[in-house]
């Protein structure tokens, strides 16, 4: 059921690479059908079957190359250690996330951060509602 669910974020989230990839897969194998009708006559793909052929395997290509997995586990080898990768958004995970930050970070280097980075998302989303709620309960507990 989870590939399903991930197939159908695939094709909501780039619906039109969903059509650029099953037109491709469509013509190289309708491309490649004509191409033995051509050179060996004896074989005839025409009609309805060459055409569902066609169509057939060029969409299952398409829902192929627009799947996006939402885990992807990697084996090592000589040990029994795997290497899981999710994708998602890490703020909504479960568990502890540490954000690596150098000696520098939007002080020395004097360029503000992006929103689209992780640094940003973060400040935008938590740093600034838990440093206003912090200053918020130290002013409260001085009064």
């Amino acid at each position: 059921m989870k590939y399903l669910g991930d197939l159908w974020h695939g094709i909501s989230s780039r619906p039109w690479k969903l059509a650029q990839y099953t037109f491709a897969g469509f013509s190289v194998v309708l491309t490649i059908l004509r191409g033995i009708t051509y050179f060996i006559p004896a074989i005839k793909f025409e009609g309805v079957r060459s055409l569902t052929i066609a169509v057939g395997i060029g969409s299952i290509y398409g829902l192929r190359k627009a799947w996006k997995p939402s885990r992807i586990e990697i084996p090592l080898a000589n040990c029994n250690t795997v290497i899981e990768i999710i994708f998602g958004d890490l703020f909504a995970q479960d568990g502890i996330r540490a954000i690596a930050v150098s000696e520098f970070f939007d002080s020395k280097l004097g360029m503000p951060v992006s929103n689209k980075s992780l640094h940003g998302i973060f400040e935008g989303e938590f740093a600034t509602t838990t440093i206003a709620a912090s200053l918020a309960g130290t002013m409260a507990s001085k009064a």
